[in-house]
């Protein structure tokens, strides 16, 4: 638009060209791109619990809140809402817009925006998920289950291997068996060559533990090379899990010991370290406890439940409702 402008102006018809539309549609530009740059500030912000000046942020939202119009324009509505429900997880009517967007618009994005858009809903899913909002299960696994059908999680030909994993994590929560077993087959391809091999056997073997197929899932965590630390520490947690339900309890004492002490060494498992310290702590107490005596396992329930960090939450819980 800039050029033709200047093209009208070289002619001297500089009254006759739509010098509105020229304004507008540099407001647009601007808005949208401010607005989706605070989305992914705002993402950073929340993970690396840093503070960031997000300079004309409050303007331009009450800018776009005062014309409803803007509104009508896909480029700043998905991420106005995105915005809206990232900065306030309480926020959920902005989130139902968010989808509704994604629905009907974001096939207008350019591959890598759609990416981040459909990452940017799926992370608001997880923190109502962590917060024990179930419901939000399903919603996270159908943005997973339509980006692998339609490739929006591609980036330079490969799938990222976190995308993968999340994926089965999500299917695993509703139980999506058939869907997760296809999905790990299918997709194993399109993942980094150097990891794909132990990230394909590490999710089969979740797979099986999650149908309690132990025979199965066992000889497959045996089969993981690589030197990657979360791989060996989820593959420990997974067998560990095993050998309890299993009542294999000298294997249990001693997976439990191998990965204190691997944990401890680690000092590249970063947050993730309080996580396993508060797994390896509770299996303990869920060893020794009296199944007899119904205040210890309340007691026990209440700290699970209270207990911040803690992936396998609703295992732990299961364990003690079993006994």
């Amino acid at each position: 638009m800039k050029e033709e402008f200047k093209q009208e102006k070289e002619r001297g018809r500089t009254l006759a060209f739509r010098l509105q539309e020229l304004s507008d549609g540099l407001d647009v530009s601007f808005i949208a791109d401010k607005l989706r740059q605070s989305c992914t500030i705002l993402s950073h912000q929340t993970m690396l619990k840093t503070e960031y000046d997000l300079g004309l942020l409050e303007q331009v939202v009450d800018y776009v809140e005062g014309r409803n119009h803007l509104l009508d324009i896909p480029a700043i509505s998905i991420y106005y809402y995105a915005f809206k429900c990232l900065r306030n997880a309480e926020d959920e009517l902005s989130f139902i817009h968010l989808i509704e967007e994604i629905g009907t618009s974001v096939d207008l994005f350019n591959p890598s925006e759609k990416r981040d858009i459909f990452i940017l809903a799926i992370n608001y899913c997880i923190r109502k998920m962590n917060s024990g909002i179930a419901s939000y299960s399903r919603i996270a696994f159908d943005l997973y289950k339509r980006g692998l059908e339609e490739n929006i999680f591609i980036e330079n030909g490969v799938l990222s291997r976190w995308t993968y994993n999340n994926a089965v994590v999500a299917g695993l929560k509703l139980k999506e068996y058939e869907w997760v077993e296809k999905a790990i087959h299918l997709y194993k391809e399109q993942l980094d060559r150097n990891t794909r091999e132990d990230d394909f056997h590490f999710n089969l073997a979740k797979l099986y533990f999650n149908k309690k197929e132990f025979g199965k899932s066992m000889p497959l965590l045996a089969l993981i090379k690589n030197d990657d630390l979360l791989h060996i520490v989820r593959s420990k947690v997974m067998l560990s899990q095993m050998y309890y339900e299993l009542k294999e309890f000298d294997a249990l004492e001693n997976t439990l010991e191998n990965l204190r002490v691997f944990v401890s060494r680690k000092k590249k498992i970063g947050y993730h370290k309080e996580n396993y310290k508060n797994i390896i702590r509770l299996l303990k107490k869920l060893m020794n406890i009296n199944p007899y005596d119904l205040q210890e396992k309340e007691s026990l329930k209440n700290e699970i439940r209270g207990t911040s960090i803690l992936t396998e939450r609703q295992w732990f819980l299961q364990m003690v409702d079993a006994l």
